[in-house]
C-alpha cells in the first residue's frame, strides 16, 4: 500500500499537496482501485515523539468513529521506516 501511495503522489511531490496540519501533510492520491483519496504523513520531527504519536493515533481513533458528510471518510494507516 504504502508503496502505491507513493507513486500515486510522485514521491509525496509539493503538486499533490492539499494541506498541512500540526502533525503532517496532506496529499490527494489516485489509487489503483480508481479511488480518489487524501494521505496524512506524518512530519518526521512527529513521528519521534511520544507524545505527538499518542495524539496522532488519538486523531485516527476519532476518525474511525466519525460518519459525517463534511468529514473525510478514513479507510486506513500504513506504517513505513
Amino acid at each position: 500500500m504504502y508503496e502505491e501511495i507513493v507513486m500515486a503522489t510522485k514521491d509525496f511531490d509539493f503538486m499533490y499537496c492539499i494541506g498541512k496540519g500540526e502533525h503532517g501533510t496532506v496529499y490527494k492520491a489516485t489509487l489503483s482501485n480508481v479511488n480518489t483519496v487524501d494521505v496524512k504523513k506524518l512530519h518526521l520531527l512527529c513521528a519521534d515523539e511520544k507524545n505527538l504519536q499518542k495524539e496522532f493515533l488519538n486523531e485516527i481513533r476519532a476518525l474511525t468513529k466519525m460518519q459525517h458528510q463534511n468529514i473525510v471518510k478514513f479507510y486506513g494507516l500504513c506504517s513505513h521506516r
